[in-house]
């Protein structure tokens, strides 16, 4: 009996001691795994590019990562400091008051979010720093987590980009040609004065129509918004000329360039060249109305600059000998063709022209094949300001025969003159005998 019961203490004691040691393996597995998740939670702690820190919930810093200890010049352990005494936020007693009123709300279980300036190797930069309490199964706060994250460049960044979009809306608002930006449809989403301007609506009023509303309705069918955004959409702009009814019905003819916008938006410019388009009619319609009266002209018409060359021909002359004498005289000045006297006289004449802004007129012969020909030649400046002369007209006429009957009037006025001399002697003698 005895013998059997010691037998029964030994195996006891031998499961006992199996049981403990398979615990015992059970719990180095544990500690070992435990180690593990600590060693990676401290690696993904150091490897984080926030500065974190660990804090009790006074503040004080309980352990760091590499990263805010190498910025604060501390241990990875903690030096018990608070947290708004550390290097980086020496830089303002207004950044400590921030960050120990933000502590003092986390050790409440409040989430705390705020940027604050930070000092570091690369000057005074903005941190957004975050301290979220770690409760206990109370809620109640046991520790804090703080991070701060360096922001300058996503700040210089966005206030760039607040910058630009102030330029844009500036450019926008201030431009002189009509801008707008239309959806998908056609409508218009904004504008800008000057639209409202070109159109003739308020710019509320204006955001309720589409593009369709301000066409003509002689455009027809076939020309609608439709029509326009379907080219934009084909190769991502267009350019072009378009008719537009303003509120008060009145047509306005516009130059448009447009462009496809992300999210199916479209941006049009729109340039008001309706006076542009009348001047252009009304100059058209001169310049016709002049070439038709330069036609009828039988005279020789040339251009002379400033220089006193010769650079074109306005209009052929019908007197073929006119012609040659035309084609003789362009590219050159007078006096390289035509006798000093006569060349000094027309010149003289156009420079008169150009001072008196009168018609200047010569007179003058020239030996031709033919015989001797007499001209008449009227000058007038063609200027944009008096005084400030660009061209000179010049119209040559051929007045050799005005000339003769000049002279065979002069003869037969003398011939009458003498003739009436001689009577009048005749009559004095007989009523003396």
């Amino acid at each position: 009996m005895r013998l059997a019961g010691v037998g029964f203490a030994v195996l006891i004691v031998v499961v006992l001691t199996s049981i403990l040691l398979t615990y015992l393996d059970r719990l180095e597995s544990a500690d070992a795994a435990l180690r593990e998740s600590e060693r990676r939670s401290r690696a993904l702690f150091d490897s984080a590019f926030e500065h974190i820190a660990l804090l009790s919930i006074d503040g004080s810093v309980l352990a760091a990562n590499q990263s805010l200890a190498a910025l604060a010049e501390m241990s990875t352990t903690g030096e018990a400091d608070k947290f708004w005494t550390l290097a980086p936020w020496s830089v303002s007693p207004a950044a400590q008051r921030q960050l120990r009123e933000g502590v003092r709300r986390a050790a409440r279980g409040e989430f705390v979010r705020f940027e604050s300036d930070m000092m570091t190797v690369d000057g005074v930069r903005t941190a957004d720093i975050s301290i979220k309490p770690i409760c206990d199964e109370r809620g109640l706060a046991e520790q804090l987590i703080a991070e701060a994250r360096d922001v300058t460049d996503r700040k210089r960044g966005e206030d760039n980009l607040r910058a630009s979009e102030a330029r844009v809306r500036s450019y926008f608002e201030a431009a002189m040609d009509g801008i707008v930006v239309a959806d998908r449809s056609g409508r218009f989403v904004d504008v800008n004065p000057a639209a409202c301007r070109l159109l003739g609506f308020e710019r509320e009023a204006l955001t309720q129509l589409c593009i369709a509303d301000m066409l003509p309705a002689d455009c027809g069918p076939a020309v609608t918004a439709a029509t326009h955004l379907a080219q934009v959409n084909a190769s991502g702009s267009y350019r072009g000329e378009l008719r537009l009814r303003r509120a008060d019905g009145a047509i306005r003819h516009t130059e448009v360039s447009a462009v496809r916008l992300e999210g199916d938006y479209y941006l049009g410019v729109f340039r008001d060249v309706t006076q542009q388009r009348q001047e252009a009619e009304a100059l058209r319609a001169s310049n016709a109305r002049i070439a038709a009266l330069m036609r009828a002209i039988p005279d020789l018409v040339l251009l002379m600059d400033r220089n006193g060359v010769y650079i074109d021909l306005a209009t052929p002359p019908s007197d073929p000998r006119l012609m040659l004498a035309a084609k003789r005289l362009l590219g050159r000045r007078p006096a390289d063709v035509l006798p000093v006297e006569t060349a000094r006289s027309m010149m003289n004449a156009a420079i008169a022209a150009q001072r008196s802004q009168q018609v200047e007129t010569v007179e003058f012969q020239l030996e031709l094949a033919e015989g001797v020909r007499w001209f008449e030649a009227r000058f007038a400046a063609m200027n944009d300001a008096p005084g400030d002369a660009v061209q000179v007209l010049q119209i040559t006429r051929d007045v050799t025969e005005q000339v003769d009957a000049a002279a065979r009037l002069a003869d037969a006025k003398e011939l009458a003159e003498a003739a009436n001399r001689t009577k009048s002697a005749f009559l004095a003698t007989m009523s003396h005998e």
